[in-house]
């Protein structure tokens, strides 16, 4: 089993370790500071099977949670930066989640074999994956919702395969990672693309 604690490796998302779906190649992250989520995301275990399997979580509303839906977000990231994200919505989870508490819920959402299935009818092989909150639904009647269709995701801005590949410092101190198009052809294989390392100031026409 692997645990992803909140600590985050970046500004909003954290690298959800080793685990990728074994068909589409996609780098797992979790949403731990989602916008206006009324929620705290802290812990999420994933299992072999399982991309998603639990989550700790604490309720900072005045109201108790009935019942949550997750999804995770994909974006293709050898795809421009203008296609539309792809959004996995899960089943709606049970709860009774008192305001101020914290609880683990076991979503147990979606299966890598399932995730593979979904990813590969869309024409998608690599990418990252982001798992957040969808909906809450609250005991007074009361809803929130997070429109990831319309934001286009949970990220503010989507980041480029580049831009994420400088974060984790793929090549390196004193080089820049180049997107380059098949395995053979770069320096650095990663979950989020194959990229040639270059000194800082060069380029690749």
């Amino acid at each position: 089993m692997n645990k992803i604690s909140g600590v985050r490796a970046w500004a909003v998302f954290v690298l959800v370790s080793a685990v990728a779906a074994q068909g589409a190649n996609l780098a797992l992250e979790v949403a731990f500071e989602e916008n206006g989520l009324p929620l705290q995301l802290r812990n999420v275990t994933s299992t072999s099977d399982v991309a998603f399997d639990s989550v700790d979580i604490k309720n900072l509303s005045q109201h108790t949670v009935r019942s949550i839906k997750f999804a995770v977000v994909v974006y293709d990231v050898k795809s421009s930066s203008a296609t539309p994200a792809t959004v996995l919505t899960g089943k709606t989870v049970l709860t009774n989640i008192e305001p101020g508490a914290d609880v683990t819920v076991h979503v147990k959402f979606m299966a890598f074999t399932d995730m593979d299935s979904r990813l590969s009818k869309l024409g998608t092989t690599s990418g990252i994956g982001d798992f957040g909150v969808v909906r809450i639904d609250f005991d007074d009647g009361s809803s929130w919702y997070f429109d990831t269709e319309g934001r286009g995701g949970f990220r503010a801005k989507p980041e480029t395969s580049e831009v994420r590949a400088t974060e984790a410092k793929v090549c390196g101190p004193n080089k820049k990672p180049r997107l380059v198009a098949t395995a053979e052809a770069a320096d650095v294989v990663t979950p989020f693309g194959y990229f040639k390392c270059l000194d800082t100031g060069s380029c690749i026409l």
